[in-house]
């Protein structure tokens, strides 16, 4: 099982309250399970009464899915500000390597495809690609510090 679908499943629990998934392919055997959060206590759910079956393939998720590609951005049509957000839960770099330059700084121009930001997870260097050209104006990631799903990554005025 790739990456990648490793974190469209991840995504997709995240966002329709799924709590356990089971899944079975070939060789592979994934399980995967996420805290639920009820008032002040932390709930590790057990039950498979949320779970996807054990038989499901991960195509059957796919279709349960029907990710738009607009998982990890959203804009702000109000002021023309496009949010980069982060597509996983991760380690936020600003540079390739510790000692290169940023791949962008405040007020950079960016193209469609230019890289901002890499997200390692799971000893995964994950490129963060901006979705629009414009004008960066915000960078809310913290070299080095864990950023969570769907949070505000950079703002890029279109």
């Amino acid at each position: 099982m790739k990456n990648k679908e490793i974190q469209e499943l991840m995504i997709f629990m995240r966002e329709n309250g799924v709590v356990r998934l089971d899944l079975k392919r070939g060789k592979n055997h994934l399980i995967m399970e996420q805290e639920v959060i009820k008032g002040d206590q932390v709930v590790f759910m057990k039950n498979d009464e949320q779970s996807i079956p054990k038989n499901g393939s991960f195509d059957d998720v796919k279709r349960v899915m029907a990710v738009d590609g607009q998982v990890n951005s959203s804009s702000d049509h109000s002021n023309d500000v496009y949010l980069v957000k982060s597509p996983l839960i991760g380690t936020f770099y600003e540079a390739a390597e510790p000692e290169a330059p940023p791949f962008v700084k405040i007020n950079d121009v960016v193209k469609e495809g230019d890289t901002l930001c890499i997200v390692e997870a799971m000893k995964s260097m994950n490129e963060i690609k901006a979705d629009v050209g414009g004008t960066v104006i915000e960078i809310s990631g913290e070299n080095g510090k864990l950023v969570e799903y769907d949070s505000i990554l950079f703002k890029i005025k279109t």
